[in-house]
């Protein structure tokens, strides 16, 4: 069974090429999603309650992408939720 022990957090990430534009904003995000929920080198938390390296995995999905063209160019605005899970043994 899976739980969520955290809030979802959204994660903005804003670039100017489209060229590798999702493999290089997924791993801005989950960078982020790294430091937001206190995950250090060690792979622990100092920020969520009930947090387990060996059992807890962080989720990053896409949620949204938007495209602005102006006189500096196109803007690739792409938004990213974040939470932690804990996997637990079912009784």
């Amino acid at each position: 069974m899976v739980k969520r022990i955290s809030e979802i957090e959204t994660i903005p990430v804003s670039l100017q090429s489209p060229v590798r534009m999702y493999e290089a904003a997924m791993k801005q995000a989950i960078t982020t999603a790294l430091r937001r929920f206190g995950i250090d080198d060690c792979g622990h938390s100092s920020m969520v309650d009930g947090w387990e390296w060996s059992c807890c995995s962080i989720q990053v999905e896409l949620d949204g992408l938007c495209a602005s063209l102006g006189m500096s160019g196109i803007t690739y605005n792409l938004d990213f939720q974040a939470w932690c899970e804990k996997y637990e043994e079912e009784d």
